[in-house]
């Protein structure tokens, strides 16, 4: 491992700035928080950080291709990690409960405008997609370093005594299913209608020749 004056670590021998893999941390000199840096030019996949749980499992990977510059961020989703599979046959119904806003960042001084959801709306529609509860705030789990006036369970307060909020999530990549789902629905049911269209306009070419 090699660390240089401006902040760079290198490890996996090599010096700085080579075809290694470089990790790089920086501050406030070009407001970079953290970056890893590949330098590779191969056309296999190569596996930057891989996740896994308490047993060793994979649970999930992030890849590059050099030469394609693309990366991928993986879940894992092999059926024989699954059991109880059903159909989805809700789709439309469900898909029809979503909320899809446009809206800007309270901290985006632009006021630019985006798309997406509010997470507690969707919590009841995709559970899995959500992590998080509504008005949520910080509290001391176990394993952290906690005051000794606190206990697993008490809210953290920031230096002015207020509670902390812990934001909700989403994963959205996790709305897919359901997306895929109701498209399908929706391609039934535009079938069904061309193919009742296409019969009822054989008969009546029928009736009028």
């Amino acid at each position: 491992m090699r660390i240089a004056s401006n902040g760079e670590v290198a490890i996996n021998e090599g010096s700085i700035d080579t075809g290694d893999i470089i990790f790089k941390v920086s501050g406030a000199l070009n407001s970079t928080v953290a970056r890893v840096i590949h330098k590779n030019t191969g056309a296999s996949t190569e596996t930057l950080f891989d996740f896994r749980d308490g047993e060793i499992q994979q649970c999930g990977t992030i890849n590059i291709v050099p030469n394609l510059n693309t990366v991928s961020y993986n879940t894992s989703s092999d059926y024989r990690l699954k059991e109880n599979e059903s159909l989805i046959s809700d789709g439309i119904t469900r898909l029809k409960q979503l909320k899809p806003y446009k809206f800007n960042w309270i901290k985006d001084t632009t006021n630019k405008k985006v798309d997406g959801f509010f997470a507690h709306e969707v919590s009841s529609i995709v559970p899995e997609a959500i992590s998080g509860e509504k008005d949520g705030f910080e509290k001391y789990r176990e394993h952290q370093e906690i005051p000794e006036d606190k206990n697993v369970g008490d809210f953290k307060l920031d230096e002015n005594g207020e509670k902390i909020p812990e934001y909700q999530q989403i994963d959205q990549a996790k709305l897919v299913p359901l997306l895929t789902a109701a498209l399908q629905e929706a391609i039934t049911k535009i079938e069904t209608l061309e193919a009742e269209n296409t019969d009822i306009k054989a008969r009546l070419t029928a009736l009028e020749g």
